[in-house]
């Protein structure tokens, strides 16, 4: 029904992003890898969307980026996966990472998702590996997007800045270019570029 929503991000409300459109709020439901990426509130956003449609609600679902949102239907499309289940693989893992885990087999990376255990995890590098191809790693690895989305550790620590108080874009700033094994060695990098310690 929907492509994708572009609007005035408002904030989130229980972790649901709220995007103004034509006068109306749309609530929509993400992984935590896009939660962590969101602008300031007050700016355009625009989020690429997929509706699920339960018995006892709609909701939409949305992602920054158009093989976010392939991906998530692909993983919808395996038994026994929902949209809770795909959404936990996506907040841990990019496109790139679970079209590389598909590939090479390691069901490990995505049995890493909350709530997905290893045997889920191996029936959905069963199932997908017909339906995505290596090959298309060559055309994810040119989109910079992924360079900080495709690590977990990145993720974390955006979060836990922004949660100390500061904004999402002086945060991003801070950790640009910061390499580190942790997601506490990133946040004690980026504390010390922006004068404080913890």
């Amino acid at each position: 029904m929907y492509t994708y929503i572009k609007g005035i991000y408002q904030g989130t409300e229980d972790d649901k992003i709220i995007i103004e459109n034509g006068g109306i709020g749309y609530e929509i439901c993400a992984p935590n890898s896009v939660l962590a990426m969101l602008p300031e509130k007050g700016e355009m956003l625009k989020l690429y969307v997929h509706e699920v449609i339960r018995e006892d609600a709609h909701e939409l679902v949305g992602f920054t980026e158009k093989e976010q949102k392939k991906i998530y239907m692909k993983l919808l499309n395996i038994s026994g996966i929902g949209p809770k289940a795909a959404l936990a693989i996506l907040s841990v893992l990019s496109p790139r990472d679970i079209v590389r885990a598909v590939a090479e087999n390691d069901y490990r990376a995505i049995a890493r998702a909350n709530g997905v255990g290893a045997k889920m995890a191996q029936k959905v590098v069963l199932e997908l590996k017909d339906k995505v191809d290596k090959s298309a790693l060559d055309d994810m690895s040119g989109n910079d997007a992924f360079d900080n989305y495709e690590n977990p550790a990145y993720t974390e620590a955006l979060q836990a800045l922004v949660a100390l108080g500061y904004q999402t874009n002086e945060a991003k700033q801070a950790l640009n270019g910061v390499s580190a094994p942790t997601s506490r060695e990133m946040i004690r990098a980026a504390l010390s570029r922006l004068g404080s310690r913890i």
